[in-house]
């Protein structure tokens, strides 16, 4: 009797160990050796394709062909792709996945990943870990219609950490207003603004942004820009003289604030729920934040 004892892929008449999540048996058969390399003879150059095939091995050194079921995903290939084309050379790795939804729908679906020349490759490992994504989103939102499959191409998905936060408020914007109201026979009223902008243009931080700073004092939207929002501050009435608008400093004020923001947004902040938005095609994401971490 043989025994299975490893998740692999075979190719190059070699075996390649592999660490997915949630990875389920379908159908397997034994096979012999594998042709996996081979090349295709282009007008302008060639392309090497080696196929690489995932399966078993035995306790008996026999591999069996097995299409893995990953929770919600099915890797059934990979296949890389190195182009060669006069002095410029490309390697893509195409992912032949089946994908699941919650309700048991599915779909096939081919993931292709692009390394051109001087630039951060893509591996095998990269690929596995974007399955792995696929299978948390597919869990947190129920189906897969909604992933941003492009995005792949340009980041991989990693979680940023409270320090990309605490980057975000401190690049906010304040400007302060001394302001005044004459009130005829009764005490004039008088207040300070600060005018907050450069809130990041997220979906998900944006909200997030707003109620920390609806936390501070009485605040409201400005409908000069789309990132601009008015806190009113140390309102008070007075026998005093009203006074035109002018601008000052306050930098106690700033500081006070950018604490009270810190604490609050690392409360609420949540890098999963950020991730998940980020790949959601149908929610409006900052990519610099997310390209610029990879």
């Amino acid at each position: 009797m043989s025994y299975i004892n490893g998740l692999y892929f075979y190719f190059g008449n070699q075996y390649h160990s592999l660490n997915l999540l949630h990875t389920e048996l379908t159908d397997y058969v034994p096979v012999g050796k594998i042709k996996t390399d081979f090349y295709e003879r282009l007008n302008s150059g060639s392309v090497f394709k080696q196929q690489l095939t995932p399966g078993y091995l035995d306790d008996n050194k026999v591999f069996w062909v097995l299409p893995l079921r990953t929770k919600y995903v099915q890797l059934n290939s990979i296949t890389i792709e190195k182009i060669s084309h006069e002095e410029l050379g490309e390697e893509v790795f195409k992912t032949d996945l089946i994908l699941y939804d919650k309700a048991g729908n599915k779909e096939p679906f081919e993931l292709s990943l692009i390394n051109k020349p001087n630039k951060k490759k893509r591996e095998i490992p990269e690929i596995i870990q974007i399955i792995n994504f696929i299978n948390e989103y597919i869990e947190f939102y129920g189906e897969y219609s909604s992933i941003n499959f492009e995005k792949f191409k340009k980041t991989l998905p990693y979680e940023l950490g409270h320090e990309c936060l605490l980057g975000l408020i401190k690049m906010l914007r304040f400007e302060f207003w001394s302001d005044s109201r004459n009130v005829p026979g009764k005490d004039n009223k008088f207040w300070n603004e600060a005018i907050i902008t450069n809130l990041p243009n997220d979906n998900y931080l944006q909200p997030l942004f707003i109620q920390s700073l609806g936390k501070l004092k009485d605040i409201s939207k400005s409908n000069e820009l789309f990132d601009k929002y008015k806190v009113t501050y140390d309102y008070e009435s007075a026998w005093a003289p009203s006074h035109t608008r002018s601008q000052f400093e306050d930098p106690a004020y700033q500081t006070d604030a950018l604490l009270k923001l810190s604490f609050d947004l690392g409360k609420c902040y949540n890098a999963k729920s950020h991730l998940f938005n980020y790949y959601n095609k149908n929610l409006v994401s900052d990519d610099a934040l997310f390209i610029q971490r990879y």
